[in-house]
């Protein structure tokens, strides 16, 4: 035990240098990989509320399309407070005119005042865009505003939908990331410190002054890339299972503006089997989203009545709720069962996204062990 203590101590500068170029490598890595998986997290909570918000813009324009006007809507103050209600995490909802002025907002001291013109698209006040990177999506004092036009029957900007949410929805889950990246830092760099220290141990006697320094350096080397190795392993692992969680939440998401959309139907006396051009709703969903493949309505008996594609053969009528590939819903009217909504999620999709993702960590990956080989190259020279 005091032969392996003066060891470390005679040789501490290999041991602690390699750690150190260790931490600092995967701190890199871990700080591309969380920006990365931030810019993907904050559009994905982004289009999430934006998708919510396409229905209630649908829902206007329809009747904006049969004569009501914008500043006289009568009801529209409880499509906002249902949209709250199925968008809880939301801070306020509100209607404009183009210039800015609120006409309608879930907070009542906001009608009548105008918003930031800085925050609103220059689409929506009629100006000429000159920057490509003009959104609909901007970052204020720590709230995020989503915009959304509303056309009129001549298909010109009568108003506009404004969603707001708190930077916090997006800062939370990453603050998780982080932490987690953190203990499996601490954990990789645990590992491969004892892995490390034992090799140098067996490998060579330093005590005698002869060691083969290029031999350490391969050593040194090796559990470097080890370590980094392990570290990208973990990252891809759990950025896929978040990616995949965001994906069924954005579809729950679809999924539930759907099922309002239908039930509004059967609550009015409509049969399901009755529904009008539903396949064309259905399809322009899912033309409109890439990580679905496709859209089935069946009746009560489990019987496809609708699709948005043609794909019968390939759909798995009878849900197997096990597969996270599918997720089913239940169709009421008047609290009883009139059928089911089934969403399936492209494999292929999700495969190209985590392809990506792995990608991005291989590129990340390389750079590290550039990184690293080129620290070892001054350690050697200088040490």
């Amino acid at each position: 035990m005091n032969n392996y203590f003066n060891i470390l101590k005679n040789n501490w500068k290999f041991f602690v240098i390699a750690i150190g170029i260790l931490i600092v490598a995967n701190t890199f890595n871990g700080i591309l990989s969380i920006s990365s998986f931030e810019k993907m997290y904050t559009d994905s909570v982004i289009s999430i509320y934006r998708d919510a918000a396409v229905n209630l813009k649908r829902t206007i324009e329809l009747s904006i399309k049969f004569g009501k006007q914008l500043h006289e809507f009568y009801g529209i103050n409880m499509l906002l407070e249902q949209f709250k209600e199925e968008n809880s995490n939301i801070t306020d909802i509100s209607i404009a005119r183009p210039g800015g002025e609120i006409l309608y907002s879930l907070d009542s001291a906001k009608v009548h005042t105008v918003i930031l013109s800085n925050l609103i698209p220059d689409y929506l006040q009629g100006k000429e865009i000159l920057c490509k990177y003009n959104t609909e999506k901007k970052l204020h004092n720590g709230m995020y505003y989503i915009f959304l036009e509303i056309r009129d029957k001549k298909k010109e900007i009568t108003g506009m939908i404004n969603v707001t949410f708190k930077e916090s929805l997006v800062k939370q889950p990453l603050n998780l990331i982080i932490q987690w990246n953190l203990k499996k830092l601490a954990k990789t760099t645990l590992v491969v410190s004892v892995l490390l220290f034992s090799s140098m141990v067996w490998l060579f006697d330093f005590s005698t002054g002869r060691f083969q320094r290029k031999r350490l350096y391969c050593l040194l080397f090796l559990f470097l890339c080890l370590g980094q190795m392990i570290y990208s392993y973990y990252s891809i692992t759990y950025f896929h299972e978040k990616y995949v969680g965001i994906i069924h939440l954005k579809t729950l998401g679809i999924q539930n503006q759907l099922t309002t959309e239908i039930e509004k139907f059967l609550t009015a006396g409509i049969n399901i089997c009755k529904l009008n051009k539903i396949d064309e709703r259905l399809k322009s969903i899912a033309d409109s989203t890439p990580y679905i493949d496709n859209i089935n309505v069946l009746n009560k008996d489990m019987q496809l009545l609708y699709s948005a594609y043609d794909k019968h053969e390939d759909f798995p009528i009878e849900n197997n709720m096990e597969s996270k590939q599918i997720l089913q819903g239940t169709l009421k009217s008047k609290e009883l069962i009139s059928g089911h909504i089934q969403i399936q999620i492209s494999k292929s999709a999700i495969q190209k996204k985590i392809f990506e993702i792995i990608m991005d960590s291989v590129t990340v990956l390389l750079i590290s062990l550039v990184f690293i080989t080129e620290l070892l190259f001054f350690m050697f020279i200088f040490i």
